[in-house]
């Protein structure tokens, strides 16, 4: 293996250490190639000659502190640790995480859901108004009878107006309805 392999499988087998010791670490043992290698040997012979890149790397993490080795062997377990706990957890994670995904679709169903009824409620009162008005005319223009307003005609609000714009301003026109007690309409007589 010549020098770049054993400083990169180096470099990966201290990666649970701070990026500063890593540095050290690795500067280190490119000081003793490159001595080996000014001594007269290849890079391979000079590689050869030093420990394997994980036993090295072992001999490292001893000669820490005992609480940075300490954390540093603890970072190593917890892979373990935490890829069991993810596996054993899964009847539990993964229907929270999957009932927290429908909350969240849920929500943007609902605030698109309100924003398509705005517009679709807007769009009803635009054309509502054009269309009693139309009706009116129609009614007064081709049928000629008195105009009766049923209870429906009441709910929509822009129908309303429109009778009211048709038969207030034109006397020929003018006709009223009276309600009865069973909501029901008919004309009134002119006065």
């Amino acid at each position: 293996m010549n020098k770049q392999e054993y400083l990169a499988r180096l470099r990966a087998a201290l990666a649970c250490l701070p990026e500063g010791e890593i540095e050290e670490s690795v500067a280190f043992y490119t000081e003793m190639i490159d001595d080996r290698v000014a001594d007269g040997l290849t890079e391979e012979e000079a590689t050869a000659q030093l420990d394997d890149p994980k036993a090295a790397a072992r001999a490292i993490i001893a000669d820490l502190p005992v609480v940075p080795r300490t954390v540093v062997l603890t970072k190593q377990r917890n892979r373990a640790l935490y890829w069991t706990l993810v596996i054993l957890g899964f009847p539990l994670w993964f229907p929270l995480l999957l009932g927290a995904g429908m909350l969240v679709l849920a929500g943007l169903l609902t605030i698109w859901c309100l924003i398509l009824g705005l517009w679709l409620l807007a769009a009803g009162l635009l054309a509502g108004g054009p269309l009693g008005i139309g009706v009116c005319l129609w009614r007064w223009l081709w049928v000629s009878q008195p105009m009766v307003c049923s209870s429906w005609d009441r709910a929509f609000s822009a129908s309303v107006w429109g009778c009211s714009a048709c038969t207030g301003p034109w006397p020929p026109a003018r006709r009223s309805c009276k309600c009865r007690a069973s909501g029901s309409r008919r004309p009134r007589r002119p006065l």
